[in-house]
């Protein structure tokens, strides 16, 4: 076994020690106390994950990979920049970020545990106890009338989904007497598919898109991300996306291949679920948080279609198209620690009438994520867009391009009374004065989305390489 291959989850437990050990033994620590020791330990791992990128700790159960590394890559970056808009929060509000901290370093390292997983067993039990975390996460509030009722439901829907997955992990690896990938795959290929063998792969691919919220196991997700406050909402809607999305193309390509193939047309039919439910239901909200979950569960849904082909090309298409939308996503959050009055945080719409006149800055860059997310050119999404696009014609798929306009269409009218209610609608609110950190950040954004709109390339071809692997 090799230790080293472990360090970056070292790091992160250390990390956690050192979080409780503070908070057992200082007298006064503050928001900044537990984000700077946080930051430190993700640096560590980040820098970790990146030099032993191809050692394994246990051959066939804990691997590091080029694939693994990717994605642990952008959850480290993303959740970075999570945790520093989310000290501002605890600093403002003056709360104990203790249980914040400590439940996001949790819930990396069973992401992070996930993604190296080459065991079934390892993989659905880190998964499902992640998930389970979130429980907490959303309890990370004052506002417990809201949020309460919230994560109760979640709680209980959570809880029945693992029951059953780790009910049809245990029978699966029953019968074939072993829950490394390799062997299912090769279990599968050598066998006749009974309705139980298809039943359990199926279920476990289905409960990855119910943690991602693709339609229609998309019900918690809005809930959630309207109710949570505004670190969990944006920490929940970016970080934890990259690794179900990864786990669900590992399990299709090495484990369950056969289950998946036969669960296409399911899939399709959810992939334009999701499309559609994601625009009309962004128009039917007037939390600003919920239009954006609805948005989210637009992108899913179209980076669910493109990989129903599943080659390299598909692969890579999905996984462009949601990066840059997770991009736009996670700029539209950072501009919401912007949009504070007396003190609270703002979430309806009509609360933010006349936006533009107050913060012209904070409603342009709004402005030019939902562009984005809506794939219009010259901006980042227009990249993912063609991608999408130029895949659905390649195989001449004209009914999902029709869909895919049809969704844009609708989700940019909901983005329109966004807009209407920033520049047009008189002012109501009197904001808060942002904190510079938060400009920071929207300009770091904005230069990385100016930079890959200029030079894609940068961050193309590496991400084609890192994907390769995964499709023979």
């Amino acid at each position: 076994m090799n230790w080293f291959a472990l360090l970056p989850e070292i790091f992160i437990l250390l990390t956690l020690a050192v979080l409780v050990l503070v908070r057992l033994f200082r007298d006064r620590a503050t928001p900044k106390t537990f984000y700077t020791l946080s930051k430190y330990g993700i640096l560590a791992a980040f820098v970790a994950t990146l030099v032993f990128y191809d050692q394994s700790f246990w051959s066939g159960v804990y691997e590091n990979s080029l694939h693994s590394t990717l994605f642990k890559v952008f959850i480290y970056l993303f959740a970075a920049v999570t945790m520093f808009l989310s000290a501002k929060y605890f600093l403002s509000k003056d709360y104990s970020s203790f249980r914040f901290y400590s439940l996001i370093l949790c819930s990396i390292l069973f992401l992070t545990a996930g993604l190296s997983a080459q065991d079934i067993r390892l993989c659905a039990a880190v998964l499902e106890l992640g998930f389970l975390l979130n429980f907490y996460l959303i309890r990370c509030s004052g506002n417990d009338d809201e949020t309460y009722p919230v994560s109760i439901n979640f709680m209980i829907y959570a809880l029945i989904w693992a029951v059953f997955v780790l009910w049809g992990v245990w029978n699966l690896t029953q019968i074939v007497g072993s829950g490394r990938f390799s062997d299912i795959a090769l279990y599968y290929k050598n066998n006749s598919l009974s309705w139980q063998l298809y039943f359990y792969g199926a279920f476990l691919l289905l409960a990855l898109l119910y943690k991602l919220g693709v339609a229609p196991f998309h019900f918690w997700t809005a809930d959630v991300f309207g109710a949570a406050i505004l670190p969990v909402g944006s920490y929940l809607m970016i970080v934890p996306v990259f690794a179900y999305y990864a786990v669900f193309i590992q399990l299709a390509a090495e484990a369950l291949t056969v289950p998946f193939e036969l669960l296409k047309p399911a899939l399709y039919a959810f992939a334009l679920i999701s499309i559609f439910i994601g625009a009309i239901g962004a128009n039917g909200e007037i939390n600003l948080r919920r239009i954006m979950a609805y948005s989210r569960i637009f992108v899913l849904g179209i980076v669910l279609v493109l990989l129903l082909v599943f080659n390299q090309e598909s692969i890579f298409s999905s996984f462009i198209y949601l990066l840059v939308s997770m991009l736009a996503l996670g700029g539209v959050f950072a501009a919401f620690y912007a949009l504070k009055s007396k003190g609270d945080y703002l979430r309806r719409l009509n609360e933010l009438s006349g936006l533009a006149e107050s913060k012209p800055f904070i409603a342009a860059v709004m402005l030019i994520f939902m562009v984005s997310l809506l794939g219009f050119p010259p901006l980042l999404g227009f990249l993912g867009m063609i991608s999408v696009m130029n895949h659905f014609v390649a195989y001449q798929d004209y009914v999902l391009i029709v869909a895919v306009m049809i969704g844009i269409v609708v989700l940019a009218a909901a983005y329109l009374r966004v807009i209407k209610t920033f520049y047009f609608d008189m002012k109501r609110s009197n904001f808060d004065r942002a904190d510079t950190g938060i400009y920071f950040i929207l300009l770091f954004i904005l230069l990385i989305v100016l930079v890959l709109v200029l030079n894609p390339k940068y961050f193309m071809n590496d991400i084609e390489l890192a994907l390769r692997g995964i499709i023979a």
